[in-house]
């Protein structure tokens, strides 16, 4: 199973994909709703892709080959694809001030106040578009402050910790 963050103008989307078969069928779970989505069998990057099929419904596209557009009859849109797997988010820090990177919920803790961690031990859990983000402290220290509580909303640039240097 692949899990993207693909981007298309402004808005994004969470993307599972799972290989059916040899067929070139895929699976695509877009948050909550599954699609049946074929591919041609070519063998060729993904630059080289012209249609694919959805749910049965044809489409011709094209694909920029650095994969920053794609276009469908006369639209064309930006596009922005990242592997979760190869994304690690970085919370914005300043002074030890750790801050949200990305809006989301706070799901799990796993320091409290008062608590001697290392550089890049996790801090907490944020959950965004069904995405857990493990938060890991940018430095090593005593956390001096923990103003978040599982369950809460934060905002990007909200304060989720204050790590005091070692």
């Amino acid at each position: 199973m692949t899990r993207l963050a693909i981007r298309v103008e402004e808005k994004t989307f969470s993307v599972e994909i799972g290989q059916m078969a040899d067929t070139g069928r895929h699976e695509l779970r877009l948050g909550d709703q599954t699609v049946q989505v074929m591919l041609p069998l070519t063998g060729a990057p993904a630059e080289g892709l012209s249609w694919l099929v959805i749910d049965g419904r044809p489409y011709e596209i094209e694909l920029d080959p650095e994969l920053r557009w794609i276009a469908s009859g006369s639209v064309r849109q930006r596009l922005e694809i990242k592997d979760m797997a190869d994304v690690r988010v970085r919370a914005l820090k300043g002074n030890g001030r750790v801050k949200a990177p990305i809006p989301g919920q706070i799901t799990r803790l796993f320091v409290t106040a008062g608590q001697a961690v290392q550089a890049d031990q996790p801090l907490c859990v944020l959950e965004a578009m069904k995405m857990e983000n493990e938060i890991r402290a940018p430095q090593a220290g005593v956390v001096s402050a923990l103003p978040i509580a599982v369950g809460q909303i934060v905002s990007r640039g909200h304060l989720l910790a204050e790590i005091d240097c070692a």
